[in-house]
């Protein structure tokens, strides 16, 4: 007996401790949860398919063999507290009632033996995410595969922002064919956030599915976009079953689906649904690479393939009408809420910015005053995400806390404004990392905010993130792009500038002789434009210790046969101002004398942005600004020799850009001429391949000598 009672007595303490361990990893689960691990069945057709795959891409991990996203809508209530704490007055223009609800559902499989997948779902205050289930197939009736979880905001810089978070799956995939399930929702509490969808994952895709599933009381339209270089088929035919719906059914138990309205979904899929009660665009994508990330790429939305929706209204459960992004001014009603509960405390910044014009007569001279304090003292924070995606941060708080993103600093420099008597309004835009505009009415259009001024009848468009940028200047990335205007409870819509690439002239010109070895000569360097405020950037964003001698460091380009003297710096502090260097420079090791011939290589600095195009890039080439650059260095004739041969010129020409390498002969004197100019900042399409031809030939070009005989 005692050893029972020795045996029951351990067991109640297992028990206990038992307990406690899962009280206290319950207490953790929130931040951090481990599931246990089940060893998954490979079948030998796994294997094969997984060997095939990988021949295709050996790089990567893992393949989707086949993937299926269900979008619905569905209306919910909502009342009117919770309307109010999303800091919207008036109920038709939130659209809380009109929700979405995205499904995932990927089948992976491994190439590779040892795969610890990372699989993020990003989301933000303004969407839930449930229905989490990732497990080995064909282990489908098991616990969740080896996954760690992670739920954590993002962090720049050290700052957290509540309001945009990230999901992080650590999945592990033990053998080569290893096949895992990965499937979850994601509701969007806004529809107005639900503005796109694209095809791509960040694995390859053999096939995948979007079901677009939509109510007979919802008007939207749909637009594929960017699919004609890849193979899609669209059919509006009702799919016989949806994998997502078979999932659900078989799993609507033991996943403790957190939708009560599911069974009655799958029972529709089952029973059939009324003639007319739905329609369905239904895309079927196949082959698709995986999403990865390639250099000097356009924004995603030019060029991979995606679904744009515009939901323009829909009908409430008394039959009203009611509109949602349908045109530009519900866009501007939805923002215009926004703003006029911001919050601001314009006190709190008049006295400073009434210190700032102090003693200034000039109008400009009194906006550059403000705007250049802005961008000198106030910390531009590249992140925002949710409602505060859209809605600007007090400008008191952004004063004070001497950081903000664009709405804050936007704002900020509106308020300045209007309390020393500028009409200075928000103004939102898309960059051109966008492919939309206003005709398009969408969340998806604006990605950035800004500050106008009317003056004098002229708008002085202010951005205060665009750091050393001046007055009536405007960075690439917002020119030629369409502005929406807050005024009042209308709207105004206008046009950033579109300013030519001479703006953006930066000329690098030299006089060398020979001397032994080397070259020896003058520079100058001249930078004005896009170029010259990257350049101060850099120069201001040195730690101290290092600005010291760094613009020498800077003209020797690292080079270590580079000898850098007699430096003269021209450069007034203003930001409208160019930057000019005059040096002497010395070139070791450029010349090469054998018996009756002589070798120079003349060339000091090569054209930028010399970087090799892969055939199957995707994306079009943005190098971020419009270039104009150009080189001209002359060598005096060294007495005693002619010139034997110069180097072939090299010419492209084309709707995109201009490449242009070239010898002359000028009294006494042999001239390289190299000159670059991409008119817009984009190389598109075919000339994405021109682009790759042009660099080997430019290659090419620099690594040829001038050869001189004697006479």
């Amino acid at each position: 007996m005692k050893i029972w009672n020795q045996f029951a007595i351990l067991l109640v303490a297992l028990l206990l401790l038992s307990g406690m361990g899962c009280k206290y990893s319950r207490s953790k689960q929130k931040y951090f949860k481990r599931f246990n691990t089940i060893r998954p069945f490979v079948t030998n057709e796994n294997v094969r398919q997984a060997e095939s795959w990988r021949e295709d891409f050996p790089l990567e991990e893992v393949k989707e063999s086949h993937g299926e996203t269900l979008i619905e809508f569905f209306l919910s209530e909502e009342d009117e507290q919770k309307i109010k704490e999303q800091g919207i007055v008036d109920e038709n223009l939130i659209k809380t009632h009109l929700k979405a609800r995205v499904s995932y559902h990927h089948t992976l499989l491994s190439l590779q033996d040892g795969v610890s997948l990372q699989y993020p779902i990003f989301y933000n205050d303004q969407m839930s995410v449930g229905n989490i289930r990732i497990n080995y197939v064909p282990n489908d009736q098991g616990n969740w595969a080896g996954v760690t979880e992670r739920d954590f905001s993002y962090e720049v810089d050290g700052l957290y922002y509540s309001d945009a978070r990230v999901k992080t799956f650590s999945v592990y995939m033990p053998t080569l064919g290893t096949q895992v399930r990965i499937s979850y929702d994601i509701v969007y509490e806004n529809v107005n956030y639900l503005a796109n969808l694209f095809a791509h994952e960040s694995f390859p895709t053999e096939s995948r599915r979007i079901i677009v599933r939509i109510p007979e009381w919802l008007d939207m339209k749909i637009k594929a976009k960017n699919t004609d270089a890849f193979k899609m088929n669209h059919s509006t035919t009702r799919p016989s079953f949806s994998d997502i719906a078979k999932y659900r059914r078989q799993f609507r138990r033991t996943a403790n689906l957190d939708y009560n309205w599911d069974e009655a979904y799958i029972k529709r899929y089952r029973n059939g649904e009324k003639e007319g009660e739905y329609r369905y665009e239904v895309f079927d994508f196949s082959e698709l690479g995986p999403r990865s990330r390639e250099l000097a790429e356009a924004g995603a939305t030019y060029n991979y393939p995606h679904l744009f929706f515009q939901i323009n209204s829909y009908k409430n459960k008394k039959g009203e009408e009611v509109p949602v992004l349908g045109s530009v001014a519900n866009l501007y009603a939805w923002y215009h809420q926004l703003v006029q509960r911001i919050g601001n405390e314009p006190a709190v910044v008049a006295e400073k910015a009434k210190s700032l014009i102090e003693g200034l007569n000039t109008d400009e001279d009194k906006l550059r005053a403000i705007f250049y304090w802005v961008q000198d003292n106030v910390r531009y924070i590249a992140y925002e995400d949710g409602i505060a995606g859209f809605k600007p941060e007090p400008c008191q708080m952004v004063f004070e806390n001497r950081y903000g993103d664009c709405k804050g600093m936007a704002n900020l420099l509106s308020e300045m404004l209007k309390s020393v008597g500028y009409d200075a309004r928000l103004t939102w835009i898309g960059t051109r990392h966008i492919a939309y505009d206003y005709s398009e009415p969408s969340m998806a259009v604006d990605n950035h905010m800004i500050c106008t001024v009317f003056l004098n009848g002229k708008k002085y468009f202010l951005d205060g993130t665009e750091e050393f940028i001046a007055l009536n200047d405007y960075a690439n990335r917002i020119q030629g792009r369409q502005v929406l205007i807050e005024n009042g409870k209308d709207f105004l819509i206008d046009t950033i500038p579109n300013l030519p690439s001479s703006r953006n002239k930066t000329s690098f010109s030299g006089s060398f002789r020979v001397d032994q070895t080397s070259l020896v000569g003058k520079m100058t360097d001249h930078y004005s434009g896009e170029r010259k405020t990257q350049l101060l950037r850099y120069f201001y964003g040195l730690k101290s210790e290092r600005k010291a001698n760094a613009t020498e460091r800077f003209l020797n380009r690292g080079n270590p046969s580079f000898v850098v003297s007699k430096l003269k710096q021209t450069f007034t502090g203003k930001r409208e101002d160019d930057i000019v260097f005059d040096y002497a420079l010395a070139i070791e090791n450029r010349v090469i004398e054998q018996e009756n011939a002589l070798w120079v290589k003349l060339q000091v600095l090569e054209l930028p942005l010399q970087f090799d195009v892969k055939r199957k890039r995707i994306s079009d080439i943005d190098v971020g600004y419009k270039v104009n650059e150009s080189h001209t260095y002359s060598l005096e004739i060294p007495q005693g020799w002619t010139v034997a041969t110069l180097p072939d010129s090299v010419l492209f020409d084309n709707e995109d850009f201009k490449i242009n390498l070239f010898y002359t002969q000028e009294k006494g004197r042999v001239v390289l001429h190299s000159n670059l100019v991409i008119h817009d900042g984009f190389i598109r399409g075919e000339n994405r391949f021109v682009w790759e031809e042009a660099v080997l030939a430019m290659d090419e070009f620099y690594q040829r000598f001038i050869t001189f005989k004697k006479n």
